[in-house]
């Protein structure tokens, strides 16, 4: 198969082993991972080649099909939003000409959110002045919405299978709206005193955000264009303020909150009793950027009080380690990691993250895991059964 190119993005080239042969590796590659790790890591980009960096205030969405979307700076002085799924990369925007984004200065795009069907949503800086939201597959980009009229900033882009974009619009006027769209008319959510943070959206179009702690009424919501669902209200709650969250297809939020009495937790909750994932009274230092999927599983980034920070599942810091500092990948020990929550992690358990690596690389990287003992001999015995030519069944 032909790899994809494009001038200044290096791509990789797409292997296809066929029959017999395929059954055999993939049973001798299964046992040996279930035998070394949970996950197994796709180096999606570096900084071998021409990619220079990342935006380390930006993490990597991933979608259901394992495809991860990100920003990075190329080494022509290029930016853009790029795609990868371990074999190919693609250039979805990028501040080159005839585009509408701003060629002056890092920083032109923010917050990419990959769906379903690989379109991308962002915010870019608009060459004219201003701000604008985007989607788009890779071809032209398609508008959402901009700071050409009443509003005068935009923020906390998402987006959901359907292509419903999920963000925050500041208002000349005062307040914020929350608002979602695909191009055209928008749905408002709901009508604030300021958004605290991002949007995160699920595919029946619920939003999930966050208002300004400071003001009246204060929490984190949810809602689809009708009454407001409360996730959680701070005034008389033991959280002073909530930071990155997401939502799941059920509507249940997983969201990082700073307590008052010092001290931070990743909680979920849909309207009614809240859990608590993970908190810092054990073992970790912080926590921050969960995630959540359709099994309500929740990835998270926390610091550990011996030292060091990895990206956790759970509480435990031996078993729900995905990757750490002090860890082994691609070759060389992971000095840290980054993790942004969101759309980070999605049904299928993948888990996308960046990564700094001893010997010099950035790397964006797809975690997957690898699976349970029982399911790998099923899957090992079926690819035996494609080897072999056995016919599996009963006899009639």
């Amino acid at each position: 198969m032909q790899s994809l190119s494009w001038p200044g993005v290096d791509a990789m080239r797409i292997h296809r082993i066929r029959g017999p042969v395929l059954a055999l590796l993939l049973i001798v590659s299964w046992t040996e991972s279930v035998e070394s790790a949970a996950y197994d890591f796709t180096l999606v980009a570096d900084t071998s080649g021409s990619i220079d960096g990342f935006n380390s205030n930006m993490f990597p969405s991933i979608n259901a099909e394992g495809t991860v979307a990100f920003e990075a700076f190329l080494r022509t002085g290029v930016e853009g939003i790029f795609t990868g799924n371990g074999q190919i990369l693609a250039p979805i925007a990028t501040n080159i000409p005839p585009s509408p984004v701003s060629q002056f200065g890092p920083g032109q795009f923010s917050g990419p959110s990959i769906n379903a069907a690989g379109t991308v949503a962002f915010k870019g800086v608009l060459s004219g002045g201003g701000f604008g939201i985007f989607t788009s597959h890779g071809g032209s980009l398609s508008p959402i919405a901009d700071t050409n009229g009443s509003s005068s900033s935009l923020q906390g882009t998402a987006i959901n299978s359907l292509g419903a974009v999920a963000f925050g619009a500041d208002l000349r006027a005062g307040g914020s709206l929350i608002l979602t769209g695909s191009g055209g008319s928008f749905t408002t959510i709901a009508h604030i005193g300021g958004l605290f943070g991002g949007t995160s959206i699920n595919d029946r179009g619920t939003v999930a955000f966050a208002t300004n702690p400071i003001m009246p009424g204060a929490g984190l919501f949810t809602g689809n264009g009708g009454p407001l669902t409360t996730i959680i209200a701070l005034s008389g709650s033991d959280v002073s303020q909530v930071g990155d969250h997401s939502i799941n297809s059920n509507g249940s939020v997983a969201f990082e909150a700073f307590l008052l009495a010092g001290g931070m937790a990743i909680l979920t909750g849909s309207g009614g009793p809240l859990t608590t994932i993970a908190d810092n009274l054990g073992p970790f230092s912080f926590l921050s950027g969960p995630s959540i999927n359709g099994e309500g599983r929740v990835a998270f980034l926390a610091g550990l009080d011996a030292g060091g920070a990895g990206i956790f599942i759970g509480p435990d810091v031996e078993t729900n380690r995905i990757i750490g500092t002090g860890d082994r990948l691609f070759g060389s020990p992971v000095n840290f990691v980054e993790f942004g929550g969101g759309q980070s992690l999605n049904d299928a358990g993948q888990i996308a993250f960046r990564a700094g690596l001893a010997d010099g690389r950035i790397v964006v990287v797809r975690a997957d895991p690898i699976p349970e003992p029982s399911s790998l001999f099923l899957l090992a015995f079926g690819a035996l059964a494609l080897l072999t030519g056995t016919r599996v069944g009963r006899s009639l």
